[in-house]
């Protein structure tokens, strides 16, 4: 179907006409491309706005009013689209280098690494000194992440017992990891 003017294009897409869609589609498609290219500078950018610009017009055909401007309402829906598509990569970049400089903040050097290494060997020796079921229940809680309640439940003993246990290591080794630190 052929559409005489816009204004029978627009009444027919309030009607979900498929033809006057692809009608307004054929008409308004080059403009909208070239105004997000404008603004974005990325052709597949553009496409991906276009076409959700096009969609927008699809799902809101039924509030469209064909007495006022249609070009008008279309370009106000372009603008916002790019706006979010330009909004959201700068987020994104701002979150990146966010994200690189954190990681370069906490980038250990070989010192680092080396005395890291040292700390994990000491904790690790300090460890075959404690009783077998003490270090057991110990693991469970640090290594594993298991709840006192998990580990209670898991060995058959009293949550008090896991308790008193792992302070009993931890009494243990802090004062000798505070030494070392």
């Amino acid at each position: 179907m052929s559409f005489i003017d816009e204004k029978e294009a627009l009444k027919s897409l309030q009607q979900s006409d498929v033809k006057a869609f692809d009608w307004i589609f054929a008409r308004y498609q080059k403009q909208v491309l070239s105004f997000c290219y404008h603004y974005t500078g990325s052709k597949e950018e553009a496409e991906e706005i276009g076409q959700t610009v096009f969609l927008a017009i699809w799902e809101n055909r039924f509030t469209i009013d064909e007495e006022r401007s249609f070009a008008t309402y279309l370009f106000s829906i372009a603008r916002h689209h790019v706006y979010n598509a330009i909004k959201k990569k700068m987020y994104r970049k701002a979150f990146l280098e966010k994200t690189k400089d954190l990681t370069l903040e906490y980038d250990f050097d070989t010192g680092n690494q080396i005395f890291f290494h040292d700390l994990e060997d000491l904790l690790e020796k300090l460890l075959t000194l404690i009783p077998p079921k003490r270090r057991e229940i110990f693991l469970l809680s640090r290594k594993e992440g298991l709840s006192y309640k998990q580990i209670a439940e898991t060995l058959q003993i009293s949550e008090n017992t896991v308790d008193t246990q792992i302070r009993n290591v931890l009494n243990y080794i802090r004062p000798i990891l505070e030494k070392f630190l």
